[in-house]
């Protein structure tokens, strides 16, 4: 058997279900939330009946803003 590599082994550990021809579905202890992305992200939750598990577990980030 091939040893596993570092990735492979943290992504069997978080794998919730895998169908054939699907996107996995997998297991996020940590949600980052940013004014960018999180939006649709969680709209494509929605759009799929799906729920975030561990609301508790959602942590934001305030926007950065670098000038010169």
């Amino acid at each position: 058997m091939t040893p596993k590599t570092l990735y492979q082994k943290i992504w069997d550990a978080h794998v919730v279900r895998e169908d054939p021809g699907q996107p996995s579905i997998i297991y996020i202890d940590r949600h980052l939330i940013h004014e960018g992305t999180s939006p649709q992200a969680f709209a494509g939750l929605r759009a799929e009946g799906r729920k975030v598990s561990a609301r508790k577990a959602a942590k934001s980030a305030a926007p950065i803003s670098l000038s010169r």
